[in-house]
């Protein structure tokens, strides 16, 4: 089961996409027969404005899912069993030991799954460029699609260097409030 998660992890972001494409396919796409299958008409996901980024979010979050995945199943495995032995022996209910024993462990690793997660959606930009090229009317369109038109099509390479100055501070700004938020909980409890 491990490896069934983790495995579109290690795909390429285009592999991902062309997948996700032929989910999404308003004529023929899996969706679409879903769709079909049941009475109802089939939504182009990908050409409404409404859609397309909901899309692509669903695309990111099954591709992405694998890290976290294995970061929680080592911090849950690094839980000395005894906790778990002592709070059976005192009665605690599962609620109980979960808010505890089981949250508290992994704590750290929450921290830097959310911090990681953060400055990969802020770098957004091969979901968006090859499903939707940041359309339909630009609600794809990430900061990085942004740099990137900017700076590579438009040639306006001043211009995208200081957009991607303003990225890398909105990233930074992101990560240090995660760590500052993440440590003051850490100190309080």
């Amino acid at each position: 089961m491990r490896t069934v998660f983790f495995s579109s992890t290690v795909l390429s972001v285009t592999v991902v996409t062309l997948v996700w494409r032929l989910v999404y396919i308003p004529d023929g796409g899996l969706l679409a027969v879903a769709a079909e299958a049941t009475g109802a008409e089939p939504v182009a996901f990908l050409n409404d404005p409404r859609f397309a980024m909901p899309a692509i979010a669903v695309t990111t979050i099954w591709w992405c899912r694998g890290l976290p995945m294995v970061l929680f199943l080592a911090a849950l495995q690094q839980t000395p069993r005894e906790l778990y032995e002592a709070a059976a022996l005192d009665n605690a209910g599962r609620w109980r030991t979960l808010r505890h024993i089981t949250l508290p462990a992994v704590r750290r690793t929450t921290v830097l799954v959310i911090t990681i997660e953060i400055i990969l959606q802020f770098q957004l930009f091969g979901q968006a460029q090859l499903m939707t090229q940041g359309g339909p009317n630009n609600a794809t369109r990430s900061i990085v699609l942004f740099i990137y038109e900017t700076g590579w099509r438009q040639w306006e390479l001043g211009y995208a260097a200081a957009a991607a100055q303003v990225l890398f501070a909105i990233i930074a700004v992101a990560a240090m409030a995660q760590y500052f938020i993440a440590s003051r909980r850490g100190s309080g409890s």
